[in-house]
């Protein structure tokens, strides 16, 4: 299958402010066999902002981002997922990642959860390249995540080591087939298991400076 990255948080000095829009990820047209592997589920990551608008930075060297990873699920009887979120390591530095908290441990029994820093480079060696995450919900019972808005899945933590000039932009964004949980391990791909099938989400939010104004948004330093 073709393989779609698309931009999902920008932060910019001196650059329009953007806003959360939507882009289609999965295509049924490039699934194996000519269809049937998109689900209609979105995946997002965002600053963890809150309500209205904020400055992503304060513009300095040293500042801290916090993000968030969510799924809008519209499937019944997802069991698990993978995905890997990559940054610009020019630019920015994960500092931490969790899944403490996330909404998907209310359905989460007995099942597997690594939620890292990832691997990336040519060899995937390179450390804190991204962050990555690969969740079973249940080995033992039929454990799936409820078809609801929002479900959080992880917890992401940057610091700023060079603020972008002007005009200048830094992207995070989905990594699939790019990134590994493990030093030389795997590259992690954006998946979910449904009813016991593989899926790809059909979309990803990304920003998009036409796209409507929101709480996602965010500001130009």
């Amino acid at each position: 299958m073709k393989k779609y990255l698309h931009v999902v948080v920008v932060l910019a000095l001196g650059a329009p402010a953007m806003a959360q829009g939507v882009r289609q990820f999965c295509l049924e047209a490039e699934c194996p066999g000519g269809g049937g592997c998109c689900s209609t589920d979105l995946m997002e990551v965002r600053f963890d902002t809150g309500a209205g608008l904020v400055d992503a930075v304060a513009g300095s060297m040293g500042a801290t981002l916090s993000a968030v990873v969510s799924i809008d699920v519209k499937s019944e009887g997802i069991q698990g997922w993978s995905y890997a979120v990559k940054h610009d390591m020019s630019m920015l530095s994960i500092s931490n990642v969790v899944s403490d908290n996330a909404g998907f441990l209310a359905d989460f029994s007995g099942g597997f959860n690594v939620t890292v820093s990832a691997f990336g480079g040519a060899d995937r060696k390179t450390g804190d390249a991204g962050i990555g995450q690969a969740v079973v919900l249940s080995f033992t019972m039929p454990k799936v995540l409820p078809q609801t808005d929002d479900i959080t899945l992880a917890f992401a933590t940057y610091t700023v080591d060079v603020v972008p000039g002007e005009g200048e932009m830094t992207l995070v964004e989905f990594a699939n087939g790019e990134l590994a949980t493990a030093s030389g391990g795997p590259a992690v791909s954006i998946n979910l298991t449904v009813a016991g099938n593989t899926k790809v989400p059909g979309s990803v939010a990304r920003t998009d400076d036409d796209a409507p104004e929101g709480p996602s948004r965010v500001n130009a330093l």
